[in-house]
């Protein structure tokens, strides 16, 4: 008799056919791709030394210090996802629209009342401020007529009796006929509409959606000292919210898989949590157009909890079809994402021009999952995270130039692969590049952004042990953010 066992979510990832949360899920949640105001935005977000942007203050919280009144920033932003992929000789491009919210953020100043005193102000500061953005939509096609998905889920079975077939993969293949025990086995397994893979040549298809962000919620202290030191401090609260929904479909056109007309396999996950992290910089100022930054994040403790499920149909060419769907399944665990390190640089040329550079180092491999009710160890997905990541450098640049009350902006921003030399994304770089403009008075700002970012990763659809007969899928995801932010000074 064929049954479901609730056992666990497959996620179709990278490289890895891993159970519930994963190495995969450790570097999303671990990656950090700066939102915020339009100003910081349009020069690569390079202001670990410059200071006096609400949005410095995820980067580096001394940056509070540097202002010299109270302020009210909103940004709301655009953004559109242009994704190509490139599988078995088909391209496939999808878009994506999206608006979201790149900070809301308050300033209070406060200076001494005594020309005398060494502490020449204090800032408080107190708002939002967008981390990442996990809008997109994917599809990826092409005919394959070297294996099915069918062969995944017969390799995943192998070896295991029914009763211990996953209920949200294999378990899913077995209840809808997609495979079969041999005759006179009751561990080894087949696909029934193969004859020895010479009728291979089925259209593959995978259409992934994901939606959500991850926010930081900042209250951040600062002060400055004789103009010459600030230093500033910031405890964040992240919010995280992830929704993925993926639909694989296999159609077999002809003799292609003898009487199997289609299937496909949906997955729906969705995750939610809060995080903690504390943040302390520093921002000296030996001479006065130069400034040296410094600032330590801690990493970010994560209480998450997955909510997912799947299912799956099957139709036959005699007009069969068969259906199967698994339990909702949630999970509580947590997450401790790396510890970052930014040094910066600036400049303040003739008061009418500054540059900004800043190196941001975080070491991938050093984030770890944890149960939160202790009964899972995660020591194999701790042991991926391990293997799979290395540390990796993040280089932001960006200038600006003012006419009067008027001004220009440019930046580069460049996030190094977390990826081992060992794995197939070791070179999946992301670039940024920036641009914009603003208006400033006494009083008031509006700023405008543009932001261009291109990354180029690969992707298995299901992973077969012997690798040579399963091909990845080429992404180049080309991103694009228009922002505004308008201010007001007091």
């Amino acid at each position: 008799m064929k049954r479901l066992i609730i056992v666990s979510i497959f996620q179709l990832i990278i490289i890895s056919s891993l159970i519930a949360q994963n190495e995969s899920d450790a570097l999303r949640y671990s990656q950090t791709v700066y939102g915020g105001t339009a100003r910081f935005t349009a020069m690569g977000g390079a202001f670990g030394a410059l200071g006096a942007d609400f949005s410095v203050l995820a980067i580096n919280p001394a940056g509070i210090a540097l202002y010299r009144s109270s302020e009210l920033s909103f940004t709301p932003s655009l953004f559109y996802n242009k994704t190509k992929t490139y599988y078995l000789d088909n391209a496939s491009e999808n878009n994506d629209y999206s608006f979201k919210i790149g900070n809301l953020g308050f300033v209070s100043t406060y200076k001494s009342d005594y020309e005398s005193n060494d502490w020449k102000s204090t800032s408080f500061g107190i708002g939002y401020i967008r981390t990442n953005c996990f809008a997109n939509e994917i599809t990826i096609e092409g005919n394959n007529s070297k294996n099915s998905m069918i062969d995944f889920f017969v390799n995943r079975a192998n070896g295991n009796k029914i009763d211990n077939l996953d209920s949200y993969m294999e378990g899913l293949a077995f209840d809808t006929w997609l495979i079969d025990t041999i005759a006179g086995s009751a561990t080894h397994y087949k696909n029934p509409y193969s004859n020895n893979g010479a009728n291979y040549g089925e259209l593959q298809r995978k259409d992934i959606s994901t939606n959500g962000s991850i926010g930081e919620y900042i209250f951040s202290l600062g002060s400055n000292y004789r103009h010459k030191l600030y230093i500033g401090a910031a405890l964040s609260i992240h919010k995280l919210n992830y929704e993925e929904v993926s639909m694989y479909t296999e159609t077999a056109p002809g003799d292609t898989l003898t009487n199997l007309s289609s299937f496909s396999y949906k997955q729906d996950i969705s995750t939610s949590g809060t995080g903690y992290s504390f943040k302390i910089g520093v921002i000296a100022r030996p001479i006065d157009w130069i400034r040296i930054g410094g600032a330590i994040h801690t990493p970010t403790f994560y209480n998450l909890e997955d909510s997912y499920s799947s299912a799956m149909k099957v139709n036959l060419e005699d007009g069969n079809m068969f259906s199967s769907s698994s339990e909702n399944y949630k999970s509580a665990y947590e997450l401790t994402t790396p510890m970052k390190a930014v040094g910066s640089v600036g400049f303040i040329i003739n008061k009418i021009a500054v540059l900004g550079i800043d190196y941001e180092f975080v070491d991938y491999s050093t984030a770890s999952l944890k149960d939160a009710k202790h009964d899972y160890p995660y020591t194999f997905e701790n042991k991926a995270v391990n293997t799979s990541y290395k540390a990796a450098s993040n280089i932001r640049a960006g200038v600006e130039y003012a006419f009067g009350t008027f001004r220009i902006r440019c930046g580069y921003a460049y996030y190094g692969s977390p990826y081992k030399s060992s794995q197939i994304n070791k070179n999946a770089n992301m670039m940024s590049f920036s641009g914009g403009f603003g208006i400033k008075n006494e009083n008031m700002f509006l700023d405008f952004a543009f932001v261009h970012s291109v990354k180029t990763e690969y992707y298995y659809l299901y992973y077969l042990q012997n690798i040579s007969d399963t091909e990845p899928s080429k992404i180049t995801s080309n991103s694009n953010q228009l922002l505004f932010t308008l201010g007001y000074k007091f």
